[in-house]
Protein backbone atom coordinates (compact mmCIF):
# COMPACT_ATOMS: atom_id res chain seq x y z
CA UNK A 1 0.00 0.00 0.00
CA UNK A 2 1.03 3.58 -0.37
CA UNK A 3 2.02 5.80 2.57
CA UNK A 4 -1.19 7.79 2.01
CA UNK A 5 -3.31 4.63 2.21
CA UNK A 6 -1.49 3.58 5.36
CA UNK A 7 -2.18 6.98 6.91
CA UNK A 8 -5.89 6.69 6.13
CA UNK A 9 -6.25 3.09 7.31
CA UNK A 10 -6.76 3.82 11.06
CA UNK A 11 -9.27 6.57 10.20
CA UNK A 12 -11.26 4.27 7.92
CA UNK A 13 -11.18 1.43 10.45
CA UNK A 14 -12.23 3.79 13.27
CA UNK A 15 -15.25 4.87 11.24
CA UNK A 16 -16.11 1.27 10.28
CA UNK A 17 -15.75 -0.05 13.84
CA UNK A 18 -17.38 3.01 15.45
CA UNK A 19 -14.50 3.24 17.92
CA UNK A 20 -10.96 4.63 17.74
CA UNK A 21 -8.58 2.19 16.05
CA UNK A 22 -4.86 2.82 16.39
CA UNK A 23 -2.38 1.88 13.69
CA UNK A 24 -0.59 -0.30 16.27
CA UNK A 25 -3.75 -2.46 16.43
CA UNK A 26 -3.57 -3.05 12.68
CA UNK A 27 0.13 -3.73 12.23
CA UNK A 28 2.00 -6.26 14.37
CA UNK A 29 5.35 -4.88 15.59
CA UNK A 30 7.41 -7.85 14.37
CA UNK A 31 5.89 -8.13 10.89
CA UNK A 32 7.60 -6.43 7.95
CA UNK A 33 5.22 -4.21 6.02
CA UNK A 34 5.73 -2.86 2.53
CA UNK A 35 4.92 0.81 2.12
CA UNK A 36 5.59 2.01 -1.39
CA UNK A 37 9.05 0.78 -2.39
CA UNK A 38 10.24 0.30 1.22
CA UNK A 39 9.65 -2.32 3.87
CA UNK A 40 9.95 -1.83 7.59
CA UNK A 41 8.91 -3.51 10.81
CA UNK A 42 5.45 -2.70 12.11
CA UNK A 43 7.02 -1.18 15.23
CA UNK A 44 8.75 1.42 13.03
CA UNK A 45 5.51 2.20 11.23
CA UNK A 46 3.74 2.82 14.55
CA UNK A 47 6.60 5.07 15.71
CA UNK A 48 6.54 7.04 12.46
CA UNK A 49 2.75 7.41 12.75
CA UNK A 50 3.20 8.76 16.27
CA UNK A 51 5.86 11.19 15.01
CA UNK A 52 8.61 9.47 16.94
CA UNK A 53 11.06 8.66 14.17
CA UNK A 54 11.95 9.42 10.56
CA UNK A 55 11.08 7.09 7.71
CA UNK A 56 13.61 4.31 7.28
CA UNK A 57 13.49 0.73 6.12
CA UNK A 58 14.90 -1.20 3.26
CA UNK A 59 14.16 -0.92 -0.40
CA UNK A 60 12.12 -3.85 -1.57
CA UNK A 61 12.64 -5.08 -5.08
CA UNK A 62 10.04 -7.53 -6.24
CA UNK A 63 6.42 -7.90 -5.38
CA UNK A 64 4.23 -7.92 -2.33
CA UNK A 65 4.07 -11.70 -2.78
CA UNK A 66 7.86 -11.84 -2.28
CA UNK A 67 7.50 -9.97 1.01
CA UNK A 68 4.62 -12.22 2.13
CA UNK A 69 6.67 -15.29 1.24
CA UNK A 70 9.64 -13.91 3.20
CA UNK A 71 7.38 -13.33 6.22
CA UNK A 72 5.94 -16.86 5.93
CA UNK A 73 9.47 -18.28 5.84
CA UNK A 74 10.32 -16.31 8.97
CA UNK A 75 7.22 -17.64 10.78
CA UNK A 76 8.03 -21.22 9.72
CA UNK A 77 11.54 -20.77 11.14
CA UNK A 78 10.26 -19.47 14.50
CA UNK A 79 10.46 -22.91 16.26
CA UNK A 80 14.06 -23.28 15.04
CA UNK A 81 14.88 -19.81 16.32
CA UNK A 82 13.19 -20.47 19.69
CA UNK A 83 15.10 -23.72 20.13
CA UNK A 84 18.42 -22.06 19.31
CA UNK A 85 17.66 -19.29 21.80
CA UNK A 86 16.93 -21.97 24.44
CA UNK A 87 20.33 -23.51 23.66
CA UNK A 88 22.02 -20.13 24.02
CA UNK A 89 23.22 -20.27 20.44
CA UNK A 90 22.80 -16.66 19.36
CA UNK A 91 25.64 -14.24 19.65
CA UNK A 92 28.10 -16.81 18.30
CA UNK A 93 27.52 -15.99 14.62
CA UNK A 94 26.71 -12.84 12.72
CA UNK A 95 23.41 -12.11 11.01
CA UNK A 96 24.68 -12.79 7.48
CA UNK A 97 25.80 -16.26 8.48
CA UNK A 98 22.41 -16.98 10.07
CA UNK A 99 20.54 -15.73 6.99
CA UNK A 100 22.71 -18.01 4.87
CA UNK A 101 21.86 -20.98 7.07
CA UNK A 102 18.16 -20.17 6.92
CA UNK A 103 18.33 -19.79 3.13
CA UNK A 104 20.12 -23.08 2.53
CA UNK A 105 18.60 -25.13 5.35
CA UNK A 106 20.02 -28.38 6.63
CA UNK A 107 21.86 -30.96 4.56
CA UNK A 108 20.57 -34.51 4.18
CA UNK A 109 23.08 -35.76 6.80
CA UNK A 110 21.96 -33.00 9.18
CA UNK A 111 18.30 -33.90 8.62
CA UNK A 112 19.04 -37.55 9.42
CA UNK A 113 21.07 -36.54 12.48
CA UNK A 114 18.17 -34.35 13.62
CA UNK A 115 15.87 -37.36 13.48
CA UNK A 116 18.30 -39.43 15.58
CA UNK A 117 18.69 -36.58 18.06
CA UNK A 118 14.96 -35.69 18.17
CA UNK A 119 15.99 -32.20 17.19
CA UNK A 120 15.08 -29.71 14.47
CA UNK A 121 17.23 -29.96 11.27
CA UNK A 122 18.26 -26.29 11.21
CA UNK A 123 19.22 -26.52 14.88
CA UNK A 124 21.53 -29.43 14.05
CA UNK A 125 22.90 -27.50 11.06
CA UNK A 126 23.55 -24.45 13.24
CA UNK A 127 25.25 -26.48 15.98
CA UNK A 128 27.44 -28.30 13.43
CA UNK A 129 28.69 -24.94 12.19
CA UNK A 130 29.18 -23.74 15.77
CA UNK A 131 31.22 -26.84 16.72
CA UNK A 132 33.25 -27.41 13.54
CA UNK A 133 32.84 -24.25 11.49
CA UNK A 134 31.43 -26.47 8.74
CA UNK A 135 28.35 -28.53 7.96
CA UNK A 136 28.09 -32.09 9.26
CA UNK A 137 28.69 -33.37 5.72
CA UNK A 138 31.81 -31.25 5.24
CA UNK A 139 33.29 -32.28 8.59
CA UNK A 140 32.49 -35.96 7.96
CA UNK A 141 34.07 -35.88 4.49
CA UNK A 142 37.15 -34.05 5.83
CA UNK A 143 37.69 -36.69 8.52
CA UNK A 144 37.11 -39.58 6.09
CA UNK A 145 39.65 -38.14 3.64
CA UNK A 146 42.11 -37.64 6.50
CA UNK A 147 41.71 -41.17 7.89
CA UNK A 148 41.93 -43.04 4.60
CA UNK A 149 42.54 -40.88 1.51
CA UNK A 150 42.88 -43.93 -0.79
CA UNK A 151 39.81 -45.84 0.45
CA UNK A 152 37.84 -47.91 -2.01
CA UNK A 153 34.22 -46.81 -2.58
CA UNK A 154 32.93 -49.54 -0.24
CA UNK A 155 35.47 -48.69 2.45
CA UNK A 156 34.72 -44.97 2.06
CA UNK A 157 30.98 -45.62 2.45
CA UNK A 158 31.56 -47.66 5.64
CA UNK A 159 33.96 -45.07 7.00
CA UNK A 160 31.49 -42.29 6.28
CA UNK A 161 28.82 -44.13 8.27
CA UNK A 162 31.19 -44.66 11.20
CA UNK A 163 32.39 -41.04 11.22
CA UNK A 164 28.84 -39.77 10.84
CA UNK A 165 27.79 -41.72 13.97
CA UNK A 166 30.76 -40.28 15.87
CA UNK A 167 29.87 -36.75 14.83
CA UNK A 168 26.21 -37.22 15.80
CA UNK A 169 27.46 -38.23 19.26
CA UNK A 170 29.51 -35.02 19.42
CA UNK A 171 26.38 -33.04 18.55
CA UNK A 172 24.37 -34.91 21.20
CA UNK A 173 27.02 -33.99 23.78
CA UNK A 174 26.94 -30.36 22.59
CA UNK A 175 23.16 -30.22 23.00
CA UNK A 176 23.43 -31.75 26.48
CA UNK A 177 26.17 -29.28 27.43
CA UNK A 178 24.09 -26.33 26.27
CA UNK A 179 20.98 -27.58 28.06
CA UNK A 180 22.80 -28.27 31.33
CA UNK A 181 23.11 -24.64 32.53
CA UNK A 182 19.36 -24.14 32.05
CA UNK A 183 18.50 -27.22 34.14
CA UNK A 184 21.11 -26.39 36.79
CA UNK A 185 19.75 -22.88 37.27
CA UNK A 186 16.24 -24.31 37.62
CA UNK A 187 17.32 -26.66 40.44
CA UNK A 188 16.48 -25.44 43.94
CA UNK A 189 19.37 -24.38 46.12
CA UNK A 190 19.75 -25.61 49.66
Amino acid sequence: MSADELTLLPLIMSAACTRPVALSELVAPDVWVRVGDRAMPGSDIAAIWAGGMPLRGRNVPGTLQDLISEQADAEAARPDFDRLVALGAFGEHDGEELRGLWATGASLAEERAATRLSERPRVVAYLARAVWGASLDEERDRIVAERDPDASPDRRRALRGQVNRELVEVLAAEIARREKPATESAAPTT
